[in-house]
């Protein structure tokens, strides 16, 4: 069995040909498979900490305990630097990981992106807080998980959400994500 591979680029180069799923790699030289075997210790390493990271975020945030979590920030940005550093040459050490999460953009890129948004933002964000405040009475009573959740779902099901295609499950730290084409995972913390 052989997977499908990008065979150019950084990661074409660095792997060379793949074999069993994945795992085992034959690297077209010395230096490729030093490279090779760094990279895994580094995705080991960042599987680990993420592992570790989580945990210390369900104890931390109920406690609304923000240093607990500093000296995992510092560690998560050295690892995402060293993994940048996999894909030199690059503009500016965040573009590997922009890439990763959304193929072909960087930090320039974003920032444009940005700056447009900004330019069409900005007016309407100056509108609203020239208004009087909103009564937001609302936002601050009581509302029971099941109460929540059916909220949650009415919501997801008004945007044509498909449940035969993902799913919506609780967590403690939320998030939206695409595992394939067809299966979209929503979570949520109520």
């Amino acid at each position: 069995m052989q997977p499908r591979l990008a065979r150019s680029g950084p990661l074409g180069t660095i792997i060379g040909r793949t074999l069993v799923e994945g795992l085992l790699c034959r690297p077209s030289g010395r230096a490729d498979r030093w490279e090779l075997i760094c990279r895994h210790r580094l995705l080991a390493r960042a599987a680990a900490f993420g592992a570790e990271s989580y945990e210390a975020w369900k104890r931390a945030r109920p406690a609304n305990d923000f240093a607990t979590m500093l000296p995992f920030l510092e560690r998560a940005i050295d690892l995402g630097r060293e993994y940048a550093g996999f894909f030199a040459p690059y503009e500016h050490v965040a573009d590997p990981l922009i890439d990763e999460a959304d193929d072909g953009l960087t930090a320039a890129s974003v920032r444009r992106l940005f700056a447009a948004l900004r330019t069409e933002l900005a007016p309407i964000v100056e509108a609203i807080t020239e208004q009087s405040t909103a009564d937001d009475h609302c936002l601050r009573g009581y509302f029971g998980e099941s109460a929540q959740l059916a909220f949650g779902l009415s919501v997801i099901r008004r945007i044509s959400y498909d449940f035969e295609r993902g799913r919506v499950d609780k967590t403690v730290h939320p998030f939206c994500t695409r595992l394939s084409g067809g299966d979209i995972r929503i979570t949520t913390r109520v």
